[in-house]
């Protein structure tokens, strides 16, 4: 697995993504062109805020530091960071999702850091 910032181009796919999602948690999602929408809005700062994970097994990207330029696995989750603020404290809204395919993983990751 490897994070990296979004890019314009991953548009498409972060959106199969999340109609995938949608599908398997019985939810309804925005279309593409709504989800696009959300994605330019100068507010959200997508190129700095937006993070795409990467299934790179086969790479093990973990224990390469970055070394493998280029090499570049299948999209599998993203998540949006928003920081807002209330009377109390600063908070990260963080907005995505994963693949369910690899939602045991993330699950098995979670109980890891508590």
């Amino acid at each position: 697995m490897r994070i990296r910032n979004y890019r314009q181009v991953d548009i498409p796919t972060l959106n199969e993504l999340l109609q995938l999602s949608g599908e398997m948690d019985g939810f309804e999602t925005i279309d593409m062109l709504d989800f696009e929408t959300w994605l330019m809005d100068p507010e959200l700062e997508a190129a700095y805020k937006v993070f795409v994970i990467t299934d790179d097994d086969e790479s093990n990207e973990w224990g390469q530091g970055g070394t493998l330029e280029g090499v570049e696995g299948e999209i599998v989750g993203f998540t949006a960071l928003r920081m807002y603020e209330d009377t109390h404290a600063y908070h990260f809204l963080c907005r995505g999702t994963v693949h369910p395919q690899y939602l045991l993983f993330v699950t098995q990751l979670q109980s890891t850091w508590r």
